[in-house]
């Protein structure tokens, strides 16, 4: 499927599995009309919804949409060894300086940069 971004209109392809398929035709005529794929509620009310939940599960901090947005990119994706161009494109962001800000280099994202080095450099060399 290749759509566009809403905010940037950049076009972006997205490999659909079967059950995505179907949640996307379930939702196909609330949408038509639409750039929509499926529908989307206003930040706004996500933002409402998302402090409703931290306080049922006793989180005392504000939570908010874009905190998703960081946490996806930090924890989900660059913690996990996406290089940080593909997050950059997964985000729709144009400018990739714009997704170093989410991109803070962790203890262990550091430990484990040192130990893949480590490890190219000790098969490729054979130092023993």
């Amino acid at each position: 499927m290749v759509k566009k971004r809403q905010k940037t209109g950049t076009p972006f392809k997205i490999k659909l599995c079967g059950i995505t398929k179907r949640i996307i035709d379930k939702y196909r005529r609330e949408v038509a009309g639409t750039n929509l794929v499926l529908p989307v509620p206003d930040i706004a009310y996500c933002n409402r919804i998302l402090k409703r939940i931290a306080v049922e599960v006793g989180i005392d901090k504000a939570v908010t949409y874009h905190m998703g947005r960081h946490s996806f990119a930090t924890t989900n994706a660059l913690m996990q060894g996406i290089r940080i161009e593909v997050v950059s494109r997964m985000l729709g962001h144009t400018n990739i300086k714009t997704t170093q800000i989410y991109a803070k280099v962790t203890d262990d994202m550091l430990a484990k940069g040192f130990d893949e080095m480590a490890d190219i450099y000790s098969a490729k060399y054979s130092l023993a």
